[in-house]
């Protein structure tokens, strides 16, 4: 299990009971991805404490968090590109190996009715199948949803009316 990176695929080379060392150095180069996220969280809890007067305890920690998360980010980002990388590698140079393994017979009738479910979906929600009132009715729902979502997003004191838990409806 060399450079297999999850908890699942440590699971299974215990099953496979492979040697624990082997499965320590496999599972390893996790680190680099969970390290930077772990370091942001805690700079982003550092960022978040506050002194009895409301200063920060820390006040460069703010800073740091922002930057911590930028390298997350890119960390994230340059190991799905190295992941999709090595998957096209794979694809490409073992597509006969990939294509000499068996359909499962349960998954392949599942995918067959989904495909049969999509077919018949696609036939009774063609729009010009729908009566002209349901039309209608679909258009209207639309123009109201929408209206509404305006009405909220640029008149909501004039939507909604301040209140607290104790007040009463009357």
């Amino acid at each position: 299990c060399p450079n297999l990176t999850d908890w699942p695929t440590s699971v299974l080379c215990g099953i496979m009971r492979l040697s624990l060392l082997q499965i320590m150095v496999g599972t390893l180069p996790i680190v680099f991805l969970i390290f930077p996220t772990c370091l942001t969280g805690a700079l982003l809890y550092m960022a978040s404490l506050q002194t009895g007067t409301g200063n920060p305890v820390f006040p460069w920690a703010g800073t740091a968090s922002t930057l911590t998360a930028s390298s997350t980010a890119m960390v994230q980002f340059g190991s799905m590109l190295v992941a999709a990388y090595y998957l096209e590698q794979a694809s490409e140079n073992r597509a006969d190996e990939v294509k000499s393994i068996p359909d499962d017979k349960e998954v392949k009738e599942a995918d067959e009715k989904d495909e049969h479910m999509k077919k018949c979906y696609e036939t009774v929600t063609q729009w010009n199948a729908i009566p002209i009132w349901a039309e209608l009715i679909l258009i209207l729902s639309l123009v109201s949803i929408t209206a509404s979502c305006y009405m909220v997003q640029f008149f909501s004191y004039k939507c909604f009316v301040d209140h607290s838990l104790t007040d009463s409806i009357s």
